[in-house]
């Protein structure tokens, strides 16, 4: 998949990925275990994909 290279569109996926970069040092400093990291990174994923929806972001492929 080939992902756009705007400058909008690198701003969106740097904020996607610094939610995800904090969620994993997170997770991996407080030793949770695995269901509930799952759930974590599920709720992440929620807020993400609700947020990226409304914006109305679409990849170009």
């Amino acid at each position: 998949m080939k992902v756009c290279e705007s400058k909008e569109e690198k701003a969106q996926r740097q904020v996607l990925e610094g939610v995800l970069s904090w969620l994993r040092r997170f997770n991996y400093l407080s030793g949770w275990r695995k269901g509930i990291t799952l759930l974590t990174y599920l709720l992440a994923y929620a807020l993400g994909y609700s947020f990226f929806r409304k914006k109305g972001v679409l990849v170009c492929v």
